[in-house]
């Protein structure tokens, strides 16, 4: 939006480069939402969230966005547990935080 672009165009650019980071993160994290979605066999959830969890690189100086006052430190990959809903593919994960 409008208001968006005007907030981040007064980023320098290292608060620019963390605003990008951290965004780019957690929406890689609920794109695995989407991926779950598509997998109808239900037992195959977790290990699929294990899988997505490896490969997503944690950067450093994120933090975790319901309390900026916390620094992720790591995000414990074997604790992805699928949650029940109708419609979407809900999941919770242990973030480590400092």
């Amino acid at each position: 939006t409008e208001l968006m672009e005007l907030v981040e165009q007064g980023f320098s650019p290292v608060a620019s480069k963390l605003y990008h980071d951290e965004f780019d993160y957690f929406e890689r994290v609920t794109f695995i939402s989407g991926i779950l979605r598509d997998i109808k066999d239900k037992d195959r959830h977790n290990a699929v969230i294990r899988e997505q969890l490896e490969v997503l690189t944690l950067r450093r100086l994120l933090y975790l966005p319901t309390n900026p006052d916390m620094r992720v430190v790591s995000v414990d990959v074997n604790s992805g547990v699928p949650l029940q809903s109708a419609a979407k593919c809900p999941f919770l994960i242990v973030f480590r935080v400092e």
